[in-house]
């Protein structure tokens, strides 16, 4: 995982791209992760949706499957997919 804001966010996602690493946009994943939340937090009510975006995608690459909102699968990175 990597994190920027504005041209270093800009400049770790062209990086990630060319390196063939899935980037995955989602601002209230982002916020959720922004917030400092540590290993066995509880996870805000508000985040659920993202958590499960997560888990789902991150179960679904060790599968080697593509989910839509992915590179390769579609849409590209749309909150809400």
């Amino acid at each position: 995982m990597a994190k920027g804001r504005e041209a270093e966010a800009e400049r770790i996602i062209t990086l990630a791209r060319k390196a063939g690493v899935d980037v995955v946009e989602d601002p209230a994943l982002a916020a959720m992760l922004d917030t400092g939340a540590g290993i066995g937090d509880i996870i805000p009510v508000w985040c659920w949706e993202a958590a499960a975006k997560l888990l789902a995608f991150v179960r679904h690459q060790a599968a080697g499957e593509k989910l839509a909102g992915t590179p390769g699968a579609g849409i590209q990175g749309k909150p809400g997919i």
